[in-house]
């Protein structure tokens, strides 16, 4: 019944067992008309994903990390948003997985990278205190060469590489990374720094993580969502800290949202927090606003 020509219910079949494999094996899964609508806007994100990269629609905002006082540092973390014509401000959770499925990773990755690094050479010229703007590492995991576009991009905009932080998923580095930490090691040695993202939950032995090319350590948010009045035993952010402190590597935590687990953090010994606690992602005109000026 909900097809009248075989091509169509041939289209339609083979929308329900691409649904059926996405909730994984051995299932199945009835066609209906939703699953039309939803490869229709996949369609149209496609065709407006590729006209969004040409006519800017992507923008930067930037979220300040701050220290265990409490006290602002100067240090941003960069995020991509696309403000769609038509949807409005987009994150990249809404956006990102199509951009991969499409291809465009890798254009989408450089134009974060030089945007970022255009913005903080330009506070920094202006005055601005400015220590560094970080970079999800996962964007660029499709580049083939991160040494060359990084060093291609820093050479352009004339960004002291001391001012660039890369961070890297844990996950990232589990299973055959060598050439990825052979890369790594290239661009702490030219001066960007490097911080090892998810921290705690990617699986990365100890030996590797005593020899990888690292700044920071960011713990991974599910230590932090688990501080709640129900459960504040701090015993997996003490062991965290334990095992950074032993390697001489300061920890940060994300996405902190209530003064419970900001108080834990602090104490135990994180020694940046960063979150909607403290300040939400902001536009450069806001950010400007709380970075102070020589």
């Amino acid at each position: 019944n909900d097809a009248l020509e075989l091509r169509e219910l041939l289209s339609f079949a083979d929308r329900a067992m691409y649904k059926a494999k996405s909730k994984g094996r051995n299932g199945f899964y009835f066609y209906e008309e939703g699953l039309t609508r939803v490869v229709e806007a996949k369609k149209r994100l496609s065709i407006e994903l590729r006209s969004a990269l040409k006519n800017n629609e992507f923008v930067l905002f930037y979220q300040p990390l701050f220290h265990a006082d409490g006290s602002m540092s100067c240090s941003l973390e960069t995020l991509v948003r696309w403000n769609h014509p038509a949807r409005g401000l987009l994150t990249a959770g809404d956006f990102l997985p199509m951009v991969e499925e499409e291809g465009l990773m890798s254009e989408l990755s450089e134009w974060v990278m030089c945007a970022a690094c255009v913005q903080a050479k330009a506070w920094l010229d202006a005055g601005f205190l400015l220590d560094k703007i970080a970079i999800n590492f996962s964007l660029f995991t499709e580049e083939r060469d991160i040494y060359e576009m990084v060093g291609r991009v820093l050479d352009q905009t004339k960004l002291p590489p001391a001012c660039l932080e890369l961070d890297i998923a844990e996950s990232l580095l589990v299973g055959d990374s060598d050439e990825l930490i052979e890369e790594l090691e290239q661009l702490r040695k030219r001066g960007v720094g490097i911080a090892l993202d998810n921290f705690g939950t990617g699986g990365v032995s100890l030996s590797l993580l005593a020899r990888l090319p690292v700044d920071l350590l960011k713990m991974d948010r599910g230590f932090v969502d688990s501080l709640t009045v129900d459960n504040d035993d701090p015993r997996l952010v003490k062991a965290v800290v334990a095992m950074a402190s032993s390697l001489g590597l300061p920890v940060l935590a994300k996405r902190i949202e209530t003064e419970l687990q900001s108080e834990i953090l602090a104490r135990e010994g994180c020694s940046f927090l960063q979150g909607y606690l403290f300040s939400p992602p902001l536009p450069v005109s806001d950010i400007e606003k709380l970075l102070q000026r020589r």
